[in-house]
């Protein structure tokens, strides 16, 4: 039985494909009419045209460069159009030119031969073929470089000279400032540097070769003509470019006393005008073509000025309001960092003192400048703001003390120190506890830092938190019990306001028992260090016990330098000169006790914290607080040397524990 296979049908080309795509860009296109006109109704249309825009118009696409470039039958329209060009037709190329590489030669830009940027002209000089921007120190770099260079070359200078010209600066006046003319000459020759070394070579090959003079200047006959004829033509192109020159000069000027006329009569800048884009779309239009702007021609587009003369001062107006409110933002934050300057000050953060009602009111007040000069510099603004601020911290003590467990209390007494203002007043806020992942999870926030704190996860979101509530703190129960076991050890109570000289008073003499080393930190250290343990025990050294344990003294802000994104502080990261305090403090242990211990030991190792390692009493890496030693600054030496570490590996060192 025979079954016939069935053929494979070719895979038709699906929406996805590349095909499917190209025609769908192709049909999305609007459609050009213009390519399908005859090339005789097309060569009509450009011969109202400049010669500028019939190149610009070759190079738009394929079709317009094979109909005018490529096609022979299209130079007349080239031709056409260098006759009739103002003010005064282009010369007749030499026999090496087509008629679109002329006009390409006559008006391309370049690329500036001194400093290599853009140049918006066409060459300096036809004959040399040199492009050089405006600028007067690339004109006579250039000049100096090329003129310095050819007096190394001098010594066959009339030869060449007279044996067969070569390609040179056409007109000075056109190159050179006029200051420059006693110095150098208006008739003096300027050559290429590469040209008069290839004539040098040549010169010296003929005196290897058996050739005569005349021989040699019948040899390169073809080439002396053509010289000559190029360098008849860059005259001719100098003389007609000045002639279009002046004309151009001229007839700018005259376009812009009109459009400062019609400015006049309308009571507008003649600044505002240009910068309206039809007003400086027709000037510049008029202007490239040579034509001169006449009163009919901007009627025909006033309608249109007006328009965009109000959306122009729309606009303007504003800018003006929204640079009047950025200053009095920045006004509003310059009084807000006074306040906050001041010692001892208690202030909301920023985004909540904007909101405050003297702030609020003069900062909505008006758009106007002067209210920006009046927040910073009138004393009675101040004082309402000072007030304020007053007012905000007596309700967030209130808030406050009832997140701590005590009624609000309506009088202070002389020697009891409010909830607030014990140094068992310690919070932690909420928000960034749920952030715990990302940010520092010992965060302990005194009361004054409290009503300042502002989430970090949200400080720099738009949409982030706008006013301060104290719903979002809560007691920060191991600081408040760290603290008290202090205040028990230097026999103060919580609410005695002599204990708020506490904290200077034991200095770096507070010692952790439950750490498996003797590690001696400050009262600031307390609040970081506190999380390291589920119950932490702590003891009050004298000044000989610290002296005896602190072999390397604690530095206070040093961690806080190393952490810096300076080159100073990454260069000071590594050196080899840290060491680890709880590896060259560990207290000896009884050989009677060695399994207890270890057993101790390797709970507290096994925490993923920063417990083994304490570097100074700023933040380390990992957000805990500590204390850094330097062990090749310290003048103290110990029988054994320790083991030193740069900042990144003592980092690595407390991962290992």
């Amino acid at each position: 039985m025979n079954v016939d296979k069935e053929v494979p049908k070719a895979k038709a080309a699906g929406h996805g494909s590349k095909r499917h795509r190209s025609r769908r860009e192709q049909a999305a296109k609007p459609p050009c009419y213009i390519s399908h006109l005859p090339v005789e109704i097309l060569a009509e249309i450009l011969g109202y045209v400049r010669i500028q825009d019939i190149l610009a118009m070759a190079r738009a696409s394929k079709y317009y460069c094979a109909a005018l470039v490529t096609n022979p039958a299209s130079m007349y329209i080239w031709k056409e159009a260098r006759a009739r060009f103002t003010p005064k037709p282009i010369p007749d190329p030499t026999p090496n030119f087509t008629e679109p590489s002329y006009a390409a030669f006559l008006f391309d830009e370049g690329i500036c031969e001194v400093c290599r940027t853009r140049t918006k002209g066409p060459f300096v000089s036809y004959s040399l073929r040199l492009h050089l921007c405006k600028r007067h120190s690339c004109r006579t770099t250039w000049r100096g470089r090329e003129k310095k260079l050819l007096d190394t070359y001098n010594c066959t200078a009339n030869e060449i000279a007279t044996a067969e010209p070569l390609m040179q600066l056409e007109d000075n006046s056109t190159f050179l400032p006029t200051a420059d003319y006693a110095t150098i000459g208006l008739n003096a020759p300027v050559y290429r540097l590469s040209d008069w070394l290839h004539e040098v070579d040549a010169r010296n090959r003929v005196q290897v070769l058996p050739l005569t003079e005349t021989e040699y200047l019948q040899k390169r006959e073809v080439r002396i003509k053509i010289k000559k004829s190029t360098m008849e033509l860059s005259e001719q192109l100098i003389e007609w470019r000045q002639q279009y020159d002046q004309e151009a000069c001229s007839i700018k000027e005259q376009n812009l006393k009109l459009i400062g006329k019609i400015a006049s009569s309308l009571g507008q800048k003649p600044g505002d005008l240009h910068h309206c884009p039809s007003c400086a779309l027709l000037y510049r239009s008029k202007t490239s073509s040579l034509e001169t702007l006449t009163n009919e021609d901007f009627l025909r587009i006033q309608p249109l000025v007006n328009r965009e003369l109000d959306a122009l001062y729309t606009e303007r107006e504003r800018r003006i309001t929204v640079k009047n409110v950025e200053d009095q933002q920045e006004a509003v934050l310059e009084l807000y960092e006074r306040l906050k300057s001041r010692p001892a000050a208690i202030v909301p953060p920023l985004k909540t003192f904007r909101k405050l009602p003297v702030v609020r009111r003069m900062a909505g007040s008006s758009t106007s400048s002067d209210i920006s000069n009046e927040i910073r510099d009138s004393t009675l603004i101040a004082r309402l703001a000072e007030g304020d601020v007053q007012n905000w911290v007596k309700d967030a003590k209130d808030a406050l003390t009832t997140v701590l467990g005590f009624a609000p209390l309506n009088e202070s007494h002389p020697t009891s120190l409010a909830p607030v203002n014990r140094l068992t007043a310690r919070f932690r806020c909420k928000k960034c506890d749920s952030k715990q992942s990302s940010w520092p999870s010992d965060r302990s926030l005194s009361f004054a830092e409290a009503c300042a704190h502002q989430c970090m996860h949200t400080r720099n979101r738009p949409s982030g938190q706008k006013v301060w509530n104290a719903e979002q703190f809560v007691p920060d129960y191991k600081a408040i019990d760290v603290v008290q076991q202090v205040l028990m050890w230097c026999g103060y109570t919580a609410d005695d306001a002599l204990s708020l000289e506490m904290p200077e008073e034991v200095g770096t003499r507070i010692q952790c028992l439950s750490c498996p080393s003797h590690i001696v930190m400050t009262y600031d250290n307390l609040f970081s260090h506190c999380y390291r343990h589920e119950s932490m025990q702590l003891k009050l050294l004298s000044v000989q016990e610290v002296s005896e344990i602190l072999q390397y003294p604690i530095k206070v802000g040093r961690c806080a330098q190393l952490t810096k994104h300076t080159g100073k502080s990454q260069a000071e990261r590594q050196r080899p000169m840290y060491g680890c305090r709880h590896c060259e403090q560990k207290i000896p242990i009884p050989s009677e006790s060695v399994a207890t211990t270890k057993a101790d030991v390797h709970m507290v190792d096994a925490s993923p914290q920063l417990n083994n390692t304490t570097i100074g009493p700023e933040r380390s890496q990992d957000g805990t607080r500590g204390s850094l030693g330097e062990a090749a600054e310290s003048k103290n030496t110990k029988s054994k040397s320790p083991q030193l570490f740069k900042f990144d590996g003592l980092r690595s060192h407390a991962k290992e524990k």
